[in-house]
């Protein structure tokens, strides 16, 4: 007899073996707290330059999006930009 999990994955992740950022060190897209203006933009611009490589950039978009996270650069967007995104999507 097989038992299945009632519990399936909001979201299909299997896009993430194929990212770019999977050898990239995460300190490249997360900001410290007290991280603020040029260094931060800086940052941010890197990260971007990643993602702008990565061959699943959209399903790491859809996934930031669809969970609404809150913190790091996703599918080459900051949280700002992706919270703008939703709210333009509203």
């Amino acid at each position: 007899m097989t038992v299945r999990s009632s519990v399936e994955p909001l979201v299909d992740n299997n896009w993430r073996m194929f990212a770019t950022c999977k050898t990239v060190d995460p300190a490249v897209f997360y900001s410290p707290g007290e991280e603020r203006g040029r260094n931060r933009a800086a940052r941010e611009s890197s990260a971007k330059q990643v993602c702008f490589r990565c061959p699943v950039i959209r399903d790491c978009l859809t996934f930031a999006l669809e969970t609404a996270e809150p913190h790091g650069v996703w599918g080459g967007t900051t949280p700002s930009e992706r919270l703008a995104l939703r709210r333009s999507a509203a």
